[in-house]
């Protein structure tokens, strides 16, 4: 049965639906053996357990696993009764900061003789990455670079994905507007602007609100108004006058900014 490519691409949701999904939450997979794939997660792909069911809670037993601060973003239940056919679930992707992760992800899995399905540039969405498979022949792939879509919904054009076989040819070859400073940086922990017109400062507003929670390379964003005052006043202090924009990693304490 062939597919309608057109109609596929206008299919968008209702206007007025009363609910905004944020993003994809976690991942359970079932698995054969619980420890093995446990210790293939934590010592091979470096997940941390946050809670354990035993078999009286869940069959076969329950690993939850986290990479992140939410609870978890994978778990794994022991009731497999074989190896994954990838039929109804095609593969599970993993997000790293920088290129230069994906690099040295591909050597540590050659390491552990895990088996390397690919290694290159994937056409739609331009990511670069590595794709395994875990124990139960569960297909998974590391990226970074994932093409990001504003609220224009404009997407790259099909001619500019420049699909490649391997991570070198990809870095010899990255697709237009690929930001491959991240390959160095991956993370920027602490950024202060200030803006004196409206214009600028939106601008700069909705910059930092991308980066912080569409790629959350920021750690945190305060935003404020305030007017032209010395050094030593009080933040408590600022009136709405010239905005300002500071983004910073909390770890860092107080950060104050002044137009």
């Amino acid at each position: 049965m062939s597919i309608d490519v057109d109609k596929l691409s206008r299919m968008a949701p209702p206007q007025g639906l009363p609910f905004h999904i944020g993003k994809l939450g976690h991942v359970v997979l079932q698995v054969t053996d619980l420890e093995r794939s446990t210790d293939f997660y934590t010592r091979i792909l470096g997940f941390r357990i946050s809670d354990v069911y035993p078999e009286d809670m869940m069959p076969g037993g329950m690993v939850f696993l986290r990479c992140n601060p939410d609870h978890h973003a994978l778990a794994l239940v022991g009731q497999a009764t074989g190896q994954a056919h990838n039929i109804e679930l095609n593969h599970v992707a993993f997000e790293v900061w920088t290129l230069d992760e994906v690099v040295r992800l591909r050597e540590h899995l050659r390491q552990h003789n895990v088996p390397i399905d690919f290694d290159g540039r994937r056409r739609a969405g331009c990511q670069i990455a590595v794709e395994f498979r875990d124990p139960d022949n569960h297909r998974l792939e590391v990226y970074w670079g994932l093409d990001q879509v504003g609220s224009d919904g404009h997407v790259r054009a099909p001619h500019e994905w420049h699909g490649v076989p391997s991570l070198e040819e990809a870095m010899m070859n990255p697709v237009p507007a690929e930001n491959l400073i991240w390959y160095a940086i991956g993370r920027l922990p602490h950024v202060v602007v200030a803006s004196c017109t409206t214009k600028t400062s939106s601008m700069l507003t909705e910059t930092a609100i991308f980066w912080m929670t569409v790629r959350d390379r920021l750690g945190h964003t305060d935003m404020w108004r305030a007017r032209r005052r010395h050094r030593d006043d009080e933040p408590e202090s600022r009136s709405p006058t010239i905005p300002v924009i500071q983004t910073t990693d909390m770890r860092h304490g107080h950060n104050w900014a002044f137009a």
